[in-house]
């Protein structure tokens, strides 16, 4: 204890031997020696009393002195050897007070503190936010936190001595009493879900804990019970929520109609519906054996991996792209994947969810119908704008490794007269047996395309102006050396022109080549027709 208690309790004491005094030596000395007892002894046994050990020992040893020797207003406070042997009992006597008073003290001061630590307890009950109470044997309450007297709609002073028909329907209070029953019979700790009915009608869900409490006087006897109950029904309707929609999800996983994984961060398949086993040729444990990164064709797997490590790495929550998978006989399948994300409580990706849709039926489509926008419907040959692409890019290439390249630019000669005698069929058989021509005539690599009417341009990479003149005056010869024979009348012959260019500097282009091969062509038509002409250097 603080010291400055044991002095104010000493001050206290000395006080109390002060009015005792004073007491003995006023004018009501006719009391006799019998004063002292009334008034002296007693303040200095409740000094000592009041004082405990310390300040009523030191009450004590100053009455002691003060009697020994004080003699105020020529009164002896000392009378005789009856007087000196009463003191001697009188200092006895204040020692064994004091101890008493300390004991006292001591035995105060623990109660405070033990009721304000149960006021403190009793507080931190009140705000824990669940149903805490206790019960006696004869399943009565007599201990109930704030939130189980709020639920009940009582005090505490109410709610001592009420049992639970007072709150809960008839079968919830079947349900209590049989874990009761089993918990002050038997000791046992119980926890289990106990379902009820509100005064509304809402159907509401505790977890209930029980466990017994000891008689402390008797530690084999069980005195009573203590719960906690904690509502859960959000808990519960939230579970449910989850598990439907988990229900629905397995139910949409397992019947879509395209193929979905769940996959995990390593790319492992850690599920697969029985459409991405059909399309793939796979069964679902064969399938988990494997990663994406095993199916994947290896000319689409760095732009997948790309993009799913910008996934996880949280620039984007999903992604999709059309990429090439391997089905376990071999063969190769266009699919468009859809990737989406599913991440834990901290944002760290658990897992992806994939869906694969086979469109390789589209893709083959696509292409056919790139392949038709990029040829010439009557002859099979390029078209002017794929020509012109392919041409750019060669020239390009051509330009940027240093090799030759070269251009011929064809016509046929007098096509309007074809077409004006002998009708248009006949002119576009023509047209069809000199793109037939070409393609026979031509290496691999060279490309050939018709321009518009009559009009058609070969490229020739790695071709030097002389071989270029070679191979168009071979063109022009087996073109007039050949008859077409149409399907409503007689053979005929026809002829073409062309020009040539090559290339010869690094600052041209493909409009620029094919305007020089023009310019070549239309000095050939001058100059007679069926024949080559060369254009100057380019």
């Amino acid at each position: 204890m603080d010291v400055s208690v044991y002095l104010r309790r000493a001050a206290f004491a000395a006080a109390l031997v002060a009015v005792g005094a004073g007491l003995r030596v006023w004018p009501l000395d006719a009391l006799g020696d019998r004063l002292t007892y009334v008034t002296y002894y007693p303040a200095v046994m409740g000094a000592a009393l009041y004082g405990g050990a310390f300040g009523g020992g030191i009450a004590t040893l100053l009455v002691a002195l003060l009697v020994f020797f004080w003699t105020p207003q020529g009164h002896d406070l000392m009378r005789d050897d009856v007087d000196l042997l009463g003191m001697a009992t009188f200092l006895v006597n204040g020692a064994m007070i004091c101890v008493v008073g300390e004991i006292l003290q001591r035995t105060r001061r623990r109660m405070a503190e033990a009721l304000a630590l149960a006021h403190r307890f009793g507080e931190a009950l009140d705000q824990i936010p669940t149903y805490i109470y206790m019960k006696d044997r004869e399943r009565r309450y007599v201990y109930a936190n704030r939130p189980t007297l709020e639920l009940f709609g009582r005090t505490e002073k109410t709610l001592k001595g009420a049992q639970d028909t007072e709150f809960f329907p008839p079968e919830t209070v079947s349900w209590l009493k049989a874990i009761d029953t089993r918990v002050l019979d038997t000791g046992a700790n119980t926890a289990e879900e106990v379902v009820s009915t509100g005064p509304n009608g809402e159907r509401r869900v505790f977890w209930e804990i029980k466990t017994p409490i000891y008689d402390s006087e008797d530690p084999g006897k069980i005195w009573g019970l203590c719960g906690i109950s904690t509502d859960i029904t959000e808990r519960e309707q939230r579970e449910a929520r989850i598990e439907e929609s988990e229900a629905r999800f397995r139910a949409t996983f397992d019947e879509a109609a395209i193929g979905m994984a769940l996959v995990g961060k390593d790319g492992s398949f850690v599920r697969a519906n029985a459409a991405l086993c059909k399309l793939l040729g796979y069964a679902e444990d064969e399938l988990k054996a494997k990663t994406f990164q095993d199916l994947t064709h290896p000319d689409d797997l760095e732009a997948d991996l790309g993009l799913l490590a910008e996934v996880i790495a949280g620039k984007r929550a999903s992604y999709q792209m059309e990429k090439r998978y391997f089905r376990k006989n071999g063969d190769v399948i266009w699919v468009l994947l859809s990737v989406a994300t599913v991440r834990d409580a901290a944002g760290e990706v658990r897992y992806f969810i994939s869906q694969i849709q086979d469109v390789s039926e589209r893709r083959q489509m696509l292409e056919r119908l790139r392949e038709q926008a990029n040829l010439d419907y009557l002859t099979g040959l390029h078209s002017r704008r794929y020509f012109i692409e392919r041409g750019a890019q060669e020239l390009a290439r051509a330009i940027r490794h240093d090799k030759p390249l070269s251009l011929l630019m064809i016509d046929i000669d007098e096509f309007k007269q074809i077409n004006d005698t002998r009708g248009h069929r006949s002119g576009d058989q023509v047209l069809r047996h000199l793109g037939r021509m070409l393609g026979e005539s031509l290496r691999s690599i060279d490309l050939c395309g018709r321009l518009g009417g009559e009009e058609f341009a070969v490229l020739l990479p790695e071709t030097e102006a002389n071989s270029a003149a070679e191979i168009a005056e071979r063109l022009r010869a087996s073109v007039a050396a050949a008859s077409v024979v149409p399907e409503d009348g007689p053979a005929m012959r026809y002829t073409i022109s062309i020009g040539v260019t090559t290339l010869a500097h690094k600052e041209v282009n493909i409009d620029t080549l094919l305007g020089l091969a023009d310019q070549a062509l239309y000095q050939a038509k001058r100059s007679g027709r069926n024949r080559v002409c060369l254009a100057p250097e380019s």
